[in-house]
């Protein structure tokens, strides 16, 4: 049911209904992006690397069932938390890495160095779960676990 037939049948029971729910917002990546960035209000305008960030939030964003105002308080929030990082001495690696709404989506404007630090970033932990998956296989609880005739520590019984 769509909300303005719900709000006719509220009417016409006799009920006043202007509900809390608000329905998506139907706004493009690209100006939900510039009204992100204008809402943080940063003081100096010089690091285009926050604007290509709020992309990255926007096209995050504009994929959820949020209405405008769910979308800019969201986006506002990761865009600071962006920007605090960087300001605080972290690299791009961190601060990408910190944030899903960078990680999940590629949008319609990428940049190439949030591009390649997602990159690096998915690869490192390729790297460490395939580190990880060798060293199960390389370890007695496998061994073990394919082991037929094995009975679990101290001679303990299996269900069999």
């Amino acid at each position: 049911m769509k909300l303005d037939e719900a709000k006719t049948i509220l009417k016409n029971e006799g009920y006043v209904c202007e509900t809390f729910i608000k329905p998506k917002a139907d706004i493009s990546e690209a100006d939900l992006a510039v009204k992100i960035y204008e809402r943080c209000a940063f003081a100096e305008d010089h690091m285009r690397i926050r604007k290509h960030a709020a992309n990255y939030i926007a096209a995050f964003y504009s994929k959820q069932d949020l209405p405008l105002n769910g979308m800019l308080m969201w986006g506002t929030r990761d865009l600071k938390k962006f920007a605090d990082l960087l300001a605080a001495g972290k690299s791009l690696d961190t601060a990408c890495a910190s944030l899903r709404s960078i990680m999940a989506v590629t949008p319609q404007e990428t940049a190439g160095e949030i591009e390649q630090a997602k990159n690096r970033i998915k690869d490192e932990r390729r790297a460490a779960e395939e580190e990880r998956r060798k060293a199960y296989l390389a370890s007695d609880e496998y061994k073990h676990s394919q082991d037929p005739g094995w009975r679990g520590p101290n001679g303990t019984w299996s269900n069999d």
